[in-house]
Formats: structure tokens, sequence, C-alpha cells
């Protein structure tokens, strides 16, 4: 997503809902290796008034630039940057990380 105002303000937003690493070795006693920790944050629905769960995504990057807050010159003035990561989940076994290191 990528918006523009008139008081030369620009947004920018990058959201990546997830992200996985299979292990496709043989023998492999994980068979994925990178994945995030399944992290939720309750919101309520105001149809059903109930609790629904809506995943929040891996990683959050967030930017809001004015432009030309110097008379008209080409100079960004950067209002907020954010980056989240969330936690991630990491499996290895030795003799996949061998077989990497090998490939090598």
């Amino acid at each position: 997503y990528v918006g523009f105002s008139k008081d030369h303000m620009q947004a920018f937003k990058l959201l990546v809902g997830s992200i996985q690493i299979d292990n496709h070795m043989d023998k492999a006693l994980f068979s994925v290796t990178f994945s995030p920790k399944v992290t939720e944050m309750p919101k309520t629905s105001k149809k059903s008034q109930k609790n629904v769960t809506k995943p929040l995504p891996f990683i959050d990057f967030r930017v809001i630039a004015i432009a030309g807050v110097d008379g008209g010159g080409g100079t960004l003035h950067y209002e907020y940057v954010a980056l989240r990561i969330l936690e991630a989940e990491i499996f290895q076994d030795r003799s996949s990380v061998t077989t990497l290191i090998a490939l090598a």
C-alpha cells in the first residue's frame, strides 16, 4: 500500500502475513525449518459482538514521509518509521545442518 495526500504526505505500508521454509531432506526430523510463532490478537466483531481472533502479520513495515518541507525542495522528512517482526521458530537437526554445510 502506498498513499498520497494533498499536503505532500506519503505513506508506505508493507505487511507479510506469513513465511515458512520447509525441510525436504531425506529422513529429516522436522518437516518445517522456519516458521513464525502463532501469535493472535483478540478483535471484537461488531456484527456478532463475540471475540474473534485475527492473526498478526509476521512482518509489518510502515513509513510516513512529508515531501518538500524545505519550501519546495526535494527533501523528505520522515514523520514515522516502524518495523515489527514477530517471534519465529527454527527447527533443525544435526543431519540437516551437516547436509547444508556439505552443499556449500
